[in-house]
C-alpha cells in the first residue's frame, strides 16, 4: 500500500507537527511589503521636506570698534594753554576729562594740600561732579573744543613745591546713546 506523506491539518496524525514553512513564507512576504510601504513613505517625506526647504548661510564679519583718547596741549613751562583732548579710536566718542592739581617737590611727595585753580574753561564743556564733558561726540581723529583756554603758575604754600596739573581723559563710543548714560551715570549734553 502507498504510504506517502500526506499532511493535512484536519487528517494529520497525533504528535505530527504541520510545517511551518508556508506560514514562514507569508510572514516573510507581509514584512517585505510593510518594510517597502514605510521605505516608500520615509523617502516621499524626506524628498518633499528637502524640495520645499531651502537653507542658505550667511557669513557675518563683525570688528570690533576700538575708543581711545589722548590729551593735547600747549605747556611753555610755566602756563599750560589750548588743552584739548584728540579721539584716537575709531569710532565717535563722548569724552570727558578731570583736571588734577597737586603741589609737589622735587622728589614728587605730595604737598597735603590741593592747589585751588581756576582754569579758564572753554565753550562746549559742561562740569558735573568734577569731570568735565564734552557736550558732542568727537569723530575719529578729531579733537574736541578747547578744555582750558590757559592756566599759569600759581605761588606754592611751601617752599620747595611746585605745580602739577595733570589732565586725565577718557572716552566712550556714542552710540548706543545710552553708553554713556550706563558708563558715566552722566548724559552729554548733545546725547
Amino acid at each position: 500500500m502507498y504510504q506517502a506523506k500526506h499532511f493535512s491539518g484536519e487528517h494529520s496524525a497525533p504528535g505530527i507537527k504541520r510545517p511551518a514553512k508556508r506560514r514562514q513564507l507569508r510572514w516573510k512576504k507581509q514584512f517585505a511589503v510593510a518594510l517597502s510601504v514605510i521605505v516608500l513613505v520615509l523617502g516621499m517625506v524626506g524628498g518633499s521636506l528637502a524640495w520645499l526647504i531651502d537653507t542658505a548661510s550667511v557669513q557675518n564679519d563683525f570688528t570690533y570698534g576700538h575708543v581711545s583718547c589722548q590729551v593735547v596741549e600747549d605747556f611753555d613751562g610755566n602756563t599750560k594753554s589750548n588743552v584739548q583732548i584728540k579721539n584716537t579710536g575709531d569710532t565717535a566718542a563722548y569724552i570727558r576729562a578731570k583736571i588734577v592739581a597737586t603741589w609737589q617737590d622735587s622728589k614728587g611727595n605730595v604737598y597735603p594740600q590741593a592747589p585751588a585753580l581756576a582754569p579758564s574753561i572753554g565753550d562746549g564743556w559742561t562740569n558735573n561732579g568734577g569731570f568735565y564733558y564734552c557736550n558732542t561726540p568727537v569723530e575719529p581723529g578729531e579733537m574736541t573744543p578747547v578744555l582750558i583756554n590757559s592756566l599759569g603758575n600759581i605761588a606754592a604754600p611751601e617752599e620747595g613745591y611746585s605745580l602739577h596739573v595733570e589732565i586725565l581723559a577718557d572716552a566712550i563710543q556714542s552710540q548706543p546713546a545710552k553708553a554713556a548714560q550706563e558708563a558715566w551715570g552722566y548724559t552729554p549734553v548733545g546725547a
